[in-house]
């Protein structure tokens, strides 16, 4: 097996300790079912990233039904005008 180090603050380190043993593991444990995790899926099982303030607010909406519903040539349409919109600025950024 392979020993592993890490530079860890103490704060940080003394609560995650006291969470992680609270559970009954201890962090041998913890690391060892998290880097297992990570070898099976080929992934961190976890998320590091924020959704935009845009995306929260999506959320919210589709949570309290305040969708606005199209149809697949609806979507068509759009994209078809981004498309649109994008060759332009870059035939304006090529003059």
């Amino acid at each position: 097996m392979a020993k592993i180090q890490a530079r860890i603050p103490d704060d940080v380190q003394n609560v995650a300790s006291a969470v992680i043993e609270a559970t009954g593991l201890t962090v041998s444990d913890a690391v060892r079912m998290f880097m297992t995790r990570i070898a099976m899926d080929r992934a961190l099982p976890l998320d590091l990233f924020q959704p935009s303030p845009e995306t929260v607010q999506a959320i919210q909406d589709a949570r309290a039904g305040r969708m606005t519903r199209t149809s697949l040539e609806g979507i068509r349409a759009l994209l078809r005008e981004d498309e649109d919109e994008t060759v332009s600025r870059l035939e304006d950024a090529g003059n």
